[in-house]
């Protein structure tokens, strides 16, 4: 599926992936910027979801996810050009809505924590 998503044109999907550079560059994770999956039939009003997934023992640790967040969502609007971003999680998932928080995402009207 990511493969596929460098030949899209337009490209509305990428995905990266994370590694840690003082752990010989070990794969902790990947996250990624993906526009089909909220709405890109006009390409004037470009809404993407923002997602992210890190290894359990990075998870809360030395604020990988939010200097990972920060770089793609600046990446993100500059690039894409994009007019909204969303980060989707279950409500329960107390340290994912602190990272949104972080990254600068609203709590949308209806939902609460």
């Amino acid at each position: 599926m990511f493969m596929a998503w460098q030949d899209e044109s337009p490209r509305l999907n990428y995905q990266f992936v994370v590694c840690h550079k003082a752990d010989d560059m070990r794969l902790i994770g990947s996250c990624g910027i993906r526009a089909d999956s909220i709405r890109a039939n006009n390409r004037a009003a470009l809404e993407a979801d923002f997602r992210i997934e890190l290894a359990r023992p990075y998870w809360c640790k030395n604020r990988f996810a939010i200097e990972i967040a920060s770089m793609v969502i600046t990446w993100a609007f500059s690039e894409l050009q994009l007019t909204d971003l969303t980060a989707n999680t279950a409500l329960s998932n107390t340290v994912a809505a602190r990272l949104a928080k972080c990254g600068g995402f609203k709590l949308l009207e209806g939902s609460s924590l």
